[in-house]
């Protein structure tokens, strides 16, 4: 188990603070983040490559908050696989045994054995140059855990593989990293690896843990406008809530005159909001048809100003006085014979509508 406790880092340019979280045996444990959010300084500090300036680290049991590196029992996985271009596969595999001055014996055995759990054994005794990129990926992988770590880190691991083998990778890596029930941190900036990989999933946003949840349910605790542009969320409005008691239903106006009505948090204490909804959430209503519960306090007419197509999904806008993004599978967009300036019918999900302050607006507002 890995547990982290109050930790901060500060540089003069960038900080680390308040990262509380617990990693079960066996579990795998997905940081979510865009470019400079902090995630490979968090797992250097967890490594022991960065010295934090408070706050404690512990990792089986044992606080390693002052450990050196080489004492940790960490295997890392880093971008780009960096393995030594000058060794073949089985001295690159067998490296951090040799350096831990493992016998002869010892290190050959663990070898074939790690060899075979990845289907490499085949590969040992070639040339790092003439690999393939998942080839590459197995081979450091074995590099990486060969040395029965008690924590495992993945750096963005598939970054530079292709789309279509990074598919498969995804799943290989963690069935064989689960064989292993020992806590597992995969770094990413891709959601869809994200939400397909982590039991759990973090997000963390310059420098801040925004939120833990299991994967399904990462979109349902937006925190702020920049947490939810990073999950690819656009339709997100400045608001005015209508008074309410706390928790309560209100009206929230946006736009010039359009109005949304949901569940205000508790925590909200000002009147100025910002509202968010996932594309998503959205869904285009039928004539003649029965309107869900959930979609009859928010429906609004509107026409669709663009459309665009990607693998098997489809966008649409619709303006409505204020413009909704929809995503939705492709075949959507037949059965309601969807064009450009179609006037349609569409509604909020009102569950999935999320409300949180609008900081920036009140310090706007607040006389200097």
């Amino acid at each position: 188990m890995l547990k982290i406790e109050n930790l901060y880092y500060k540089t003069q340019k960038f900080s680390l603070s308040d990262i509380n979280f617990t990693i079960e045996k066996g579990e795998y444990f997905v940081l979510l983040g865009p470019s400079a959010a902090g995630k490979t300084t968090l797992v250097e500090c967890i490594g022991g490559i960065r010295k934090i300036s408070s706050g404690r680290i512990e990792l089986s049991e044992k606080d390693i908050t002052d450990s050196g590196p080489e004492t940790r029992n960490i295997g890392y996985l880093p971008q780009n696989c960096l393995l030594f271009p000058n060794m073949d596969v089985r001295a690159n595999i067998q490296f951090g045994l040799l350096v831990r001055g493992y016998s002869r014996n010892n290190i050959e055995k663990r070898t074939n054995e790690i060899a075979r759990m990845l289907d490499i054994e085949y590969l040992l005794d070639r040339s790092i140059k003439k690999l393939s990129g998942g080839e590459k990926q197995r081979v450091a992988l074995a590099r990486a855990i060969i040395t029965n770590p008690s924590l495992v880190i993945l750096d963005e691991p598939f970054s530079s593989v292709d789309v279509g083998l990074r598919l498969t990778l995804w799943f290989e890596v963690k069935e064989l990293l689960k064989k292993l029930n020992v806590p597992v941190i995969h770094i990413t900036h891709n959601i869809e690896e994200a939400s397909a990989l982590g039991d759990t999933v973090a997000v963390i946003i310059d420098g801040q843990i925004e939120n833990i949840s299991e994967p399904q349910k990462f979109f349902a605790a937006l925190r702020s406008e920049k947490h939810a542009r990073f999950l690819g969320i656009s339709n997100i409005y400045e608001g005015i809530a209508a008074d309410s008691s706390p928790g309560g239903f209100a009206e929230i106006t946006v736009g010039e005159n359009l109005k949304i009505k949901t569940r205000i948090p508790a925590n909200i204490t000002s009147r100025e909001v910002k509202v968010c909804v996932r594309p998503q959430d959205i869904k285009i209503l039928r004539e003649g048809e029965p309107i869900k519960t959930e979609l009859k306090e928010n429906v609004f007419e509107g026409v669709i100003e663009s459309e665009c197509f990607y693998g098997d999904m489809c966008g649409i806008r619709v303006n409505c006085g204020l413009m909704f993004e929809l995503r939705f599978p492709a075949y959507i967009h037949k059965r309601h014979a969807l064009s450009r300036e179609k006037k349609i019918k569409i509604a909020l999900w009102q569950p999935s509508i999320v409300v949180f302050q609008n900081y920036q607006k009140i310090a706007d507002d607040t006389p200097k």
